[in-house]
């Protein structure tokens, strides 16, 4: 019996963009979600800004955000990306402190 879960391309795999001003923690979650079998990390950013570009060039379906980023807040990045292109009319920002 096939598993529910068992993308068998990355085009059916659920595109996650992390946003995080610490690289180790990027590192760390792109290596977890990665070895999940329904996601893929799509991109990774540093910043407000970085985030906002990465956004409109990956198309994710879901961000992890930080809400303390340098140069700005997590917040941002989430009233930044009102309106922006996605791949997914249900994409949406996970943010944590």
């Amino acid at each position: 019996m096939k598993s529910p879960i068992n993308p068998t391309n990355e085009a059916e795999r659920r595109r996650v963009l992390i946003v995080d001003d610490h690289a180790v923690l990027r590192e760390g979650l792109a290596l977890v979600i990665n070895a999940q079998p329904d996601l893929l990390v799509c991109g990774e950013a540093g910043d407000v800004s970085g985030g906002l570009q990465s956004v409109t060039t990956t198309h994710p379906d879901v961000a992890l955000v930080d809400l303390s980023l340098m140069g700005g807040s997590g917040l941002e990045l989430g009233q930044g990306t009102q309106g922006a292109p996605s791949s997914s009319a249900d994409a949406g920002i996970v943010a944590a402190r």
